[in-house]
């Protein structure tokens, strides 16, 4: 029913894209429909491209992210926002158009969706069909929900972070780190919604959630500085680990894991790109996808610390990355618009 609303209220693409570039170029399906196998560690070097789209152009594609069920996948770029049902790739629907969004997130319950547009926060109601609410913050860079939807954060290019109540939509703290010329990048609640972790200009910090409600924001840091801008970060579904990377200027910076524990500690995957703007984990937190400035994903094994396969198809550096709630498709974007999709398909 959610979909068939959306699908029927919300703008379709070819509006959007009329209105834009009077075109949209829609690559055909690799493989019709194929059943997919759920991706693991033993088979990830099958992974093939299942399906690539350029939805609007000229555009740029900033981030990407999937519906808790798996139903949609939301894409933020330089056309507004867009959400692609998988069951009907072709009927995308538009929720913003007109300004460039710099982030997207689902609430994990599937009600909420958010995206991070200039200096505003627009946030859309799924089961209500429409915009619920539009809040100010500076340069928005990233958007999440806690894991029970009752918060929004937001972060900010001045180095802020809002958290903001889901019922009223009101402010209920504000974040700094106490450094001058930090912007927040990237932001996620851990599954359990216990921490929040964030990446800056200058390393990674995370917040220990009920510290940071009880008023106590600078006693909840916990800093883990690199020597470069952490521009993704993605924790896995049991929230254990934390992958972060980001670029260094001239120098490679490694893509880490932080394991958490009685101790936080960090291991390191060798990741040979100057930028890595995307990480994922896949569910059972067994792979980590990267990807970045030599536009290629690289898919890791976290366990063995190596890499199992390199994914080509893309020409531009590589925007953001995600994995289905599924497990069995992995959606890659980047900054010459184009979103691909990747899986196994089942042997007949």
């Amino acid at each position: 029913m959610i979909q068939y609303m959306i699908r029927t209220t919300f703008l379709l693409l070819l509006l959007l894209a009329d209105s834009i570039s009077g075109k949209t170029h829609m690559e055909d399906l690799l493989l019709s429909n194929p059943e997919l196998e759920i991706i693991s560690v033993s088979n990830a070097d099958q992974l093939v491209e299942i399906f690539a789209t350029i939805p609007v152009e000229p555009s740029a594609i900033n981030d990407i992210a999937w519906s808790n069920d798996g139903q949609f996948l939301g894409v933020a770029g330089s056309f507004g926002v867009l959400l692609f049902p998988l069951d009907s790739l072709e009927n995308v629907s538009s929720l913003y158009d007109g300004s460039t969004a710099r982030c997207i997130a689902f609430g994990r319950r599937g009600k909420l969706v958010a995206a991070g547009i200039g200096h505003t926060i627009h946030v859309w109601d799924l089961e209500l069909v429409k915009e619920v609410a539009v809040l100010k913050h500076f340069a928005v860079t990233s958007v999440d929900f806690s894991p029970d939807e009752s918060i929004l954060v937001s972060g900010s290019g001045d180095g802020t972070i809002q958290i903001w109540n889901t019922t009223d939509y009101e402010i209920i703290k504000t974040l700094n780190t106490g450094i001058d010329d930090i912007a927040v990048r990237d932001i996620e609640f851990s599954p359990d919604g216990n921490l929040l972790a964030s990446g800056f200009n200058y390393g990674l910090y995370i917040w220990d959630v009920d510290t940071v409600l009880n008023d106590n924001a600078q006693e909840s840091i916990i800093p883990i500085i690199s020597s470069g801008n952490t521009i993704s970060i993605d924790f896995n579904q049991e929230g254990s680990l934390l992958a972060f990377g980001g670029w260094a200027g001239d120098a490679n910076l490694p893509t880490r894991i932080l394991i958490f524990g009685s101790n936080i500690k960090e291991i390191y995957i060798l990741d040979q790109r100057e930028y890595t703007n995307g990480v994922s984990f896949n569910m059972d937190g067994g792979i980590l996808a990267t990807g970045g400035d030599d536009e290629q994903i690289a898919l890791w094994d976290v366990g063995k610390r190596e890499k199992i396969i390199f994914l080509e198809g893309h020409s531009e550096e590589i925007s953001a990355l995600a994995f289905s709630p599924d497990k069995r498709i992995l959606a890659s974007s980047d900054f010459s618009g184009w979103i691909r999709l990747w899986g196994i398909p089942v042997k007949k």
